[in-house]
Formats: C-alpha cells, structure tokens, sequence
C-alpha cells in the first residue's frame, strides 16, 4: 500500500486510494519512467469536461526540470489517450520548465510554493524573520499551546476550523468524507500529522501536515480570526519545524500561493522560505485559459463570505468533484 514513485510528489497509493475513493476518480497509470509508475487521474464530469489530471489536489505532482525524457513519454502516452478516453484536455501540475511540452502544451505559471530547508534547531530558528520570531514569544507568553492530535476528534477540529477559513475567503470546503480519507490512509499509516493551538483546552488553530518522500507539507489550515492576534499559527509552524528536523525530512513545503497574494507571499518568507514558481501544463493548449478562469474570484466568493457555514459544507458537498 505504500508504494511510492521517483519521479512525482503523491504519486503513491495510500493518496490516490484516498482521492478515488472520496470522488470517484479512475486512476490511470500513464506512464512507466525508469522503473515508476506515473499516474494521472481520470475526472469525468458534466460541468467541467472529461480529462487526466496529474494530480487532484496536489500542488505539484511531477518534477519536470531533469531533462526531456520524461516529458517526451508522457507527452506520448498522453496523445495516445486523448481519443481513447475521449479526454477533452490533459493536466499537468509540476515544477521545473520542460523544452519539449513547452512546444506542445500551454505552459501555464500563475502560482508558486515556498519551501523552508531543515536544519539544526538553531539554525532554523536564525533564518526565521524577527517578526516571525516575536510571534512565536507571544503566543508563548499568551499561553497558547500546541498538541499533536492524531485522533478522529483531533481530525473533526481539524476540519471545523478549516470550515472558518473557507468561509472567510468565500470557497467551499472539501467534503468531510475527502479528509477521513486522508487520515485514514495517510495520517494513521505515518504519513502526516495533525498539530492544533489551543488556548486554555479551547482549539484555536490547527494545520494537517503530510509528507511524501523527503518534504512536508502543510496542507490543510483553520484558524479562529478572533485569537490570530495570539499568533497560534506561528507556532504551529515552528514546532512543525522541529518534528521535520526529528523526521529527518528535507523541506517543510508552505503550500501553494498564487503569484498576485503578496501578503501571504510576504508571510512565508518571514519563515525563510525559498519561492519555487509552479508549471502546470494543459494539452490541447486552447483549453488553458478556460481551465484557469476558476480561479477568478467573482459572485460566487462573495455569497460563501456571507452564507452560513452548511452552505459552505453543502456546496463542497456538490461541486469540489467536478472542479479536482
């Protein structure tokens, strides 16, 4: 079950498992690169069109930047499919530029991630921005105090809390079911944790980290806005530090941003973070600015910013399958 591949970022089974269960999603191994399997994901939906995507719900799933081989294979494999599945389009999310998908496909380079190196204690600690530095002093002196809680119950504040940010930024959240899953098969199998802030007993913030080969990733947050000027995050984020560093990992990845968000970029490089620009790829090379026009913010944000809470759940509920 813990099958892993060279070449990509969740390419291994307890992910996919927990995406194709959740959705529905096929998987479809596309392509075998020196001795991995590259797997994309078959989506299929009436608002959105039919298509392989590489991967749902991942930030980046390939890394692209080595050299063209593997490029020139997938590219193959994946022109080979198009009429057989009946695809209307091809998505590949990676890092790194490739020569030959850049004369076929639309490069499409609207978000980066920021990733933090490991060190010793001390050393992560000097790199971090004194700003960053006093946030983690007061919420200490605020008596805020993180726990490690790998629980059902730890996973439901887990997700309540995500409920609050969602709504704030007016998107809906992933269904519950979508995060069981990812604890079922990825948290209680090692594969991440889940660290909450609470004050006096009370959960005031939480972040699930998981990890794949040598990075962490912070990949699902929630907070109360009420208690941000006790800084929990910050601290959630430097005891994450510390449990990489005592996990022998290599980077803690803060998640995708998009390349406009100049405050959440602003953010993560106060915890010395390295930016990395993120390449999608999309085939046929028309279909690129339909694909990336979700992702304009418009009515839709503004409704959810002011809808109750089960609205939010309702419509993740209905629409995060078509969207992936």
């Amino acid at each position: 079950m813990e099958q892993s591949h060279a070449r990509g970022y969740f390419q291994s089974t307890w992910w996919i498992r927990a995406v194709a269960e959740t959705y529905g999603y096929k998987p479809v191994n596309v392509a075998e690169f020196r001795g991995s399997s590259i797997f994309f994901m078959l989506v299929s939906s009436p608002l959105t069109g039919r298509r392989l995507l590489c991967l749902p719900f991942v930030d980046y799933s390939l890394f692209m930047g080595e050299n063209d081989d593997l490029s020139r294979n997938l590219a193959e494999k994946i022109w080979g499919l198009m009429e057989k599945l009946g695809l209307d389009y091809v998505e590949i999310r990676g890092l790194g530029k490739s020569d030959f998908l850049d004369r076929y496909f639309q490069r499409v380079e609207i978000f980066s991630t920021f990733r933090v190196k490991i060190g010793d204690e001390d050393e992560m600690y000097a790199k971090l921005d004194r700003r960053f530095r006093q946030s983690i002093r007061v919420a200490r002196q605020s008596n805020v105090d993180v726990v490690l809680d790998n629980s059902f119950e730890g996973l439901k504040i887990l997700y309540r809390l995500n409920l609050f940010v969602r709504k704030k930024h007016g998107v809906p959240i992933q269904p519950f079911a979508f995060f069981r899953n990812v604890w079922k098969y990825g948290i209680l199998n090692g594969n991440g944790f889940i660290l909450i802030a609470k004050l006096d007993g009370k959960p005031i913030a939480g972040i699930m980290f998981l990890r794949d080969k040598g990075i962490l990733f912070a990949k699902y947050n929630g907070s109360l806005k009420e208690f941000l000027n006790l800084r929990p995050n910050h601290l959630i984020y430097w005891e994450a530090l510390k449990l990489a560093r005592k996990m022998s990992l290599e980077y803690l990845d803060l998640g995708r941003t998009g390349i406009n968000e100049d405050n959440l970029r602003r953010f993560k490089r106060t915890m010395g973070a390295e930016e990395k620009l993120l390449t999608y790829y999309i085939f046929p090379p028309a279909k690129a600015t339909e694909v990336y026009d979700k992702f304009k913010s418009g009515l839709t944000n503004r409704i959810l910013k002011s809808a109750p809470l089960f609205v939010n759940r309702s419509i993740g509920e209905l629409l995060y399958k078509h969207f992936a």
